[in-house]
């Protein structure tokens, strides 16, 4: 019963987020230009924190996830062959490299103009984060196995999400603010298709920093102390919603495209986290020595 009444306490807290999603979503539907005008402050402090956190959080995630892998490939005992578990152990180090150096590019943009110093350096320092990454996970979780299904769910849901914002963007195709203040293209609101060759809807930076909230299941799992749990939480939430204003801000998105950004971030996180997991919160394992054990 406890396990049960946990878990309603995970979804009334995401009902709720959600309801305030699709709230926001109706007061954008009537103000979204208005909205995107009052609070257009471009080349702000607050923005750019905002655009280099919003991906980047969520790819960090992705890359500790893919740490989780490596270090239990490593530590495996069965496994199909030799070969196989050093390929194996090569491939989720250069997805953990690539992961982090994913979320690096909108940081060294800011910085840097050359594309070819932004990409490398991208490469470099995803390699330095997931280094740390991979070695705190070695050394400071014991049981690594116990986390493989929370790695490989994080792993498919935040590719998913990935995934998910570019399709949007190419059915929505729909012009943003500041390009519409710019007089290159004109404004359309979230319902309608425009397909203008624009990639405001939906915001990924928005929608990526939901993974963030992907590490709550793995807080509860880890049995800490209910303030922690709830700091943690805060944080996230908090986190989640200040990069959303800043895309307002920063004349990148409009309200709308934050709410439904935020809808269906949540909901991947909220969805995964039933599928994986169910009602059972400690159902945390492979099956021992079965085919995901041995194959991944």
């Amino acid at each position: 019963m406890k396990r049960l009444l946990g878990w309603h306490k995970w979804l009334i807290l995401f009902g709720i987020t959600l309801a305030l999603s699709a709230a926001a979503l109706i007061a954008a539907s009537l103000y979204d230009y208005k909205i995107s005008e009052y609070f257009y402050l471009p080349d702000n402090a607050f923005s750019l924190v905002g655009n280099v956190l919003g991906k980047w959080v969520g790819f960090c995630v992705m890359g500790g996830a893919f740490g989780v892998l490596l270090t239990a490939s490593q530590t495996a005992t069965r496994v199909p062959s030799a070969l196989y578990g050093h390929l194996r152990s090569a491939v989720y180090a250069i997805a953990g490299v690539l992961a982090c150096a994913l979320g690096a590019v909108d940081f060294l943009e800011t910085l840097f103009s050359s594309s070819l110093v932004v990409y490398a350096g991208a490469i470099v320092l995803g390699g330095v984060v997931f280094a740390i990454v991979y070695l705190f996970e070695r050394l400071a979780i014991r049981d690594i196995n116990a986390y493989k299904k929370w790695a490989l769910v994080t792993v498919v849901t935040i590719a998913a999400m990935a995934l998910l914002t570019l399709v949007f963007k190419w059915i929505w195709g729909r012009a943003r603010y500041e390009d519409v203040i710019g007089g290159a293209a004109a404004f359309s609101p979230w319902y309608r298709l425009v397909r203008v060759g624009g990639d405001s809807m939906p915001s990924g930076h928005t929608m990526m920093s939901c993974a963030v909230l992907l590490l709550a299941p793995l807080m509860w799992f880890q049995r800490t102390e209910r303030k922690l749990r709830v700091s943690f939480l805060s944080v996230g939430v908090a986190m989640i919603c200040m990069v959303a204003a800043s895309r307002i801000m920063a004349g990148k998105h409009y309200l709308s495209d934050v709410a439904i950004s935020l809808f269906v971030g949540l909901t991947a996180v909220l969805v995964s986290s039933l599928v994986a997991y169910g009602k059972d919160l400690d159902a945390r394992r492979f099956a021992q020595d079965g085919f995901w054990d041995r194959w991944l």
